[in-house]
């Protein structure tokens, strides 16, 4: 197979070459990048960048091209132009609709953020979590061991359990740690 144009060809595969370059460039950054990993927001962002390019490429390019094709197949096999089945359109709906119940039926993503809007699991009543609960074990040996050392006089010991409690109570309200913990608490869920 002879190339019509050495220079079209070339400049598409250098244009491949590229692309690859600057999405693995792209990808890989937040895995290597410390801030990009542990801020929320960044990932929320480029999650959002993501979600928005799939989007755009389904239904602003793909989707209207098989629709396109589709009709005419449809008019090319002897049926009515003005009465054609919009099965493309039906097939992403359908399996959008299959995704979405997947995603909040399987993994439940609202119990993932349960803990910042002020309600556990999204029926109407508060479920401590496992941080919660280990945090209060925490605090009660914590304040039992700070009352043992306040009895014998020991002020090494109760500086010490009063940094332990100071620590503990810092973790706990660390966002992060908690998202980290309702994670791993839905993934342990759903196997």
């Amino acid at each position: 197979m002879a190339i019509e144009n050495p220079t079209v060809f070339w400049t598409k595969i250098g244009f491949c070459f590229n692309a690859f370059i600057e999405a693995f460039a792209a990808g890989i950054f937040p895995t290597v990048n410390k801030n990009c990993r542990e801020n929320p927001k960044v990932l929320g962002i480029a999650n959002s960048f993501a979600a928005g390019v799939f989007m755009g490429i389904a239904f602003l390019h793909i989707l209207p091209e098989e629709t396109e094709i589709w009709a005419q197949c449809w008019v090319d096999a002897g049926h009515d132009p003005d009465h054609v089945l919009p099965l493309p359109t039906i097939l992403v709906v359908t399996g959008y609709t299959i995704i979405l119940i997947i995603d909040k039926v399987l993994f439940d993503t609202h119990s993932l953020f349960a803990d910042d809007h002020g309600h556990g699991g999204g029926d109407g009543h508060d479920h401590p979590s496992k941080a919660e609960d280990k945090f209060r074990e925490n605090l009660r040996a914590s304040f039992a061991t700070l009352a043992q050392a306040e009895q014998r006089g020991n002020r090494r010991s109760i500086d010490k359990e009063t940094m332990n409690i100071e620590a503990a109570a810092k973790d706990f309200l660390n966002p992060q740690e908690r998202k980290a913990q309702a994670i791993k608490a839905s993934f342990t869920r759903a196997s």
